[in-house]
């Protein structure tokens, strides 16, 4: 699909539901992670125990259901790493909102 594309055309792609670096190291700047099988796992979980029942589940960076894996391949990896966990941390903070 679209890893092979962008390895045919020399391009960077990002990696999506897992960790797809292994896929094309030269071409895969990170991935973004979803962990569904989690999420359902702690949500039945969490059902069956009798903790949640009928309410609205909102899971996220704070919960770690869905992240960015490392950055890799691009100039200066370090300080967009670093800035990314800071606006990591301003949307667990609820400093930055998304709808």
């Amino acid at each position: 699909g679209l890893i092979r594309k962008a390895i045919e055309m020399e391009k960077f792609v990002i990696g999506v539901d897992m960790d797809q670096t292994f896929l094309a190291p030269q071409n895969v700047i990170c991935s973004m992670l979803k962990k569904v099988k989690e999420t359902i796992y702690q949500t039945t979980e969490q059902f069956l125990d009798g903790r949640i029942g009928g309410n609205i589940i909102e899971l996220g960076i704070k919960d770690e259901m869905i992240d960015l894996t490392a950055l890799s391949i691009i100039d200066d990896c370090d300080s967009i790493q670093t800035e990314i966990e800071g606006i990591k941390n301003k949307i667990i903070n609820r400093e930055i909102i998304i709808s």
